[in-house]
């Protein structure tokens, strides 16, 4: 009986030890898996950041081009209505010109109606005195 009681303590006594091995050993594979996952979070971190920095400076690049080309679009516009404005100012000189070279016209018409009348005048005159 006193040996069934030893060997149940020492029975006891190994699979305690056992069991502090395996606590042991579970929790030094807990400690690996906790820095294995440590490291992958910190891996998948960077990486997050750099696909938010590439993301960032793409949308900036986009950015940056759309707005040069609504200000070359702009610039183009601008340009197109300072045409159509010189266009406009040309027609109405041009419209300014030929009206002033039609009242010339009918000036110079009266001017020679006017010695034609004179010069017949004067002949009258002078047949008139003879």
């Amino acid at each position: 009986r006193k040996e069934a009681v030893r060997l149940k303590s020492h029975n006891v006594m190994l699979n305690r030890q056992q069991l502090g091995r395996q606590m042991k050993q579970e929790r030094k594979q807990n400690e690996e898996q906790a820095k294995l996952n440590a490291h992958e979070a910190l891996q998948k971190a960077r990486y997050n950041r750099h696909e938010l920095v590439d993301s960032v400076a793409n949308n900036l690049r986009h950015k940056t081009a759309q707005l040069a080309l609504q200000k070359q679009q702009q610039a183009e516009q601008i340009y197109r209505d300072k045409l159509v404005r010189e266009e406009r100012e040309k027609a109405r000189f041009e419209q300014e010109i030929e009206k002033m070279r039609l009242e010339e016209e009918i000036m110079l018409t009266r001017v020679q109606k006017a010695q034609a009348r004179q010069s017949t005048a004067l002949l009258h005159l002078q047949q008139s005195l003879v």
